[in-house]
Formats: structure tokens, sequence, C-alpha cells
């Protein structure tokens, strides 16, 4: 399998490099992949960076999973292309509250979670553990 990644600070993520992860260009990496994957918090620099034209850019065979906030994508424009392309697949992990009337038809192709993907026993365990170190590093350093 190859993997790509875009990011804007390639500099803070030459360890992938070594792993074998290609650096592509969005359009590139939209172009190409069979399963397309957005992890970002969102800010004003991407919201609607996956737009109406970056969705025409991806394979109508393609996965699209969204982790990130709903707002970094065009989701009109998503969904209308799952209703048209039934090998189109969309996983979305977003606050949809705002988007009931859009999502509230059942299609096969598209899976919503509000949020909570992340929100696993092991996750949970990590963030407490994380907090636990950094209460720790904080108390050490007084």
């Amino acid at each position: 399998m190859k993997i790509y990644c875009n990011t804007l600070n390639p500099e803070k993520h030459k360890d992938l490099l070594e792993q074998g992860v290609e650096f592509l260009s969005l359009d590139k990496l939209l172009s190409n992949s069979d399963i397309i994957t957005v992890n970002i918090p969102l800010n004003k620099e991407n919201k609607n960076l996956i737009s109406k034209d970056k969705i025409k850019l991806m394979k109508k065979t393609a996965t699209f999973i969204n982790t990130s906030r709903a707002e970094i994508i065009d989701i009109n424009e998503l969904i209308r292309c799952t209703d048209e392309n039934a090998t189109f697949n969309v996983g979305l992990d977003i606050d949809a509250e705002n988007y009931k009337e859009l999502l509230n038809t059942r299609r096969n192709n598209v899976i919503v979670t509000p949020h909570i993907a992340g929100v696993t026993k092991e996750a949970i365990k990590r963030m407490d553990v994380e907090l636990a170190n950094s209460i720790r590093e904080y108390l050490g350093a007084c």
C-alpha cells in the first residue's frame, strides 16, 4: 500500500518519509488515493479546504473519511457525490446537528458518528496518562 500525506509542515513530519510516506500536493493526493482521511483541527485557513472542486478530483470509487470538523468540507457536495456514485463511500465523524436534514436520508455508502469516534477506552486512558505526566512534569519544575 502506498501512503500519501499532505501537510503544511513537511519538515515537522520528516519521520514519515523514513516510513515510506510520500508527500503530495492536495490535488494530487485527492486524485490518486483510494482512501482519504482528513484529520486536522479547524482554523480559518482550512475552512472549506475540501471544496466542491476538490471533491470532483476524487475517484468515484474512493472512500472519504473526515474525523475533523464538518466545516472543513463542503458536506452538501460530498453527499451529492455519494448520491450520484454508489461506489463512493463516506465516513463522517462530525457534529451533525447542523446537517440533520441533509443526513436524514438513509444511504448505504454513508456512515455518520457524532464526533465521538475517538472516544474509546484506550483514547481516554491515554489522555489520562498524558495529563498525569504533564502534572508531574509541572510539579517537578516548581
